[in-house]
């Protein structure tokens, strides 16, 4: 079975810039998972909305908070699947993070 593809995103990048690269991985038989890390568009909205500016502006973005949330991502949606982990800009940090640990 073929693996999993996970793009992490770069933080200040729209998840439809993998809009090509995905749909090239699904033609070849790759699922994949997008990873939209916190501080970004939704989330980032919502805390200015509740809190008047981004949380991470208090606390600072960790590739190594990122890389622990991915995980609990990836096996709550994919726990025994194979996996390839690929990371645009900042999410470049967050994947070798990921890997490491």
């Amino acid at each position: 079975t073929l693996p999993t593809v996970i793009l992490v995103n770069g933080l200040v990048y729209d998840l439809s810039r993998w809009e090509q690269f995905k749909k090239n991985l699904n033609s070849q038989g790759y699922k994949v998972l997008t990873y939209y890390m916190r501080g970004q568009f939704k989330t980032l909205r919502a805390e200015v909305e509740k809190f008047k500016q981004p949380l991470f502006f208090k606390t600072g973005l960790s590739r190594e908070m990122l890389a622990d949330e991915l995980e609990e991502i990836r096996f709550s949606l994919i726990p025994n699947d194979p996996i390839i982990v690929v990371g645009l800009s900042f999410g470049s940090a967050v994947a070798s993070e990921y890997a490491r640990k």
